[in-house]
């Protein structure tokens, strides 16, 4: 079986989910381009590098191994594929990939980067690094992806009381 068969497959939602990519960075990934770190941006301007996480190296380099072409996403073109153009229609593989599943609810995969965002900053990474990893420029443009929970909440306001009473004892 070849990783990323489908591009509605679980491996195909890794690169989302532990990436924070946007989709059509991942599907645009080149067999040149991967190492330890993918080069993308939104704009020429935006270019940067985006290490790719331990987990997701040995996807990717088996995804490399299997590539018939320049592209590790090639176009679907009838029942085979174009190696040589990009994907660049996920959203359908996608839908049918929710209805086999029959996920609950069903999510858009932008939804992905939102979850990537929100678990990077529960995690304790700070949020200009998430900003920089997401390639924003602007630190709203991260609060707008970043959806906390109450206990992460709740916890956040229990090390700020620890922290005053510490403060207190000195």
């Amino acid at each position: 079986m070849t990783i990323y068969k489908q591009p509605g497959s679980p491996y195909y939602y890794y690169d989302f989910y532990f990436e924070g990519r946007r989709y059509q960075k991942s599907t645009h990934l080149r067999n040149k381009t991967i190492a330890h770190r993918v080069r993308e941006g939104k704009s020429d301007r935006a270019v940067r590098d985006v290490p790719i996480t331990s987990c997701a190296l040995p996807i990717f380099k088996r995804r490399l191994s299997n590539a018939k072409g320049e592209y590790l996403f090639p176009r679907r073109v009838g029942n085979g594929y174009d190696w040589s153009r990009p994907m660049t229609e996920l959203e359908p593989a996608h839908l049918r990939a929710l209805r086999k599943s029959e996920i609950q609810p069903p999510f858009r995969l932008y939804d992905l980067r939102h979850t990537y965002g929100t678990r990077a900053v529960e995690a304790g990474i700070d949020v200009f690094s998430v900003a920089k990893l997401m390639g924003h420029a602007d630190l709203r443009t991260t609060e707008r992806y970043v959806h906390l929970s109450k206990a992460h909440l709740e916890d956040a306001q229990k090390k700020i009381e620890r922290y005053r009473v510490r403060q207190r004892s000195l």
